[in-house]
């Protein structure tokens, strides 16, 4: 079973990250998001997540953010995701998996 802790590593490759850079667990909007290298990537895996946890995420402005599409919460939340990221963040690169 793929966990978020191996979505998380695999992209962290993906991205050359240093395979020693900083990995913390954090509370956002009440999902866990994680944060590599101190925001610069951000990554949330959780089932259900809104408009209010991408808002929070975006405002911390990483260089990169990673969700699974099956973390959206609905299709309004697909729909409104480009937006928000262009409102709080617009130079984050921004993927769904």
């Amino acid at each position: 079973m793929l966990t978020k802790r191996n979505l998380l590593s695999a992209f962290i490759k993906i991205c050359f990250f240093n395979s020693f850079s900083e990995i913390e667990k954090q509370e956002i909007a009440g999902k866990d998001v994680w944060s590599v290298a101190n925001g610069y990537l951000m990554a949330c895996f959780d089932k259900d997540v809104n408009e209010s946890t991408i808002t929070e995420i975006a405002k911390k402005q990483p260089y990169y953010f990673v969700m699974r599409d099956s973390s959206l919460a609905s299709d309004q939340v697909a729909d409104n995701f480009e937006q928000i990221w262009q409102e709080y963040s617009k130079d984050t690169i921004r993927r769904i998996l």
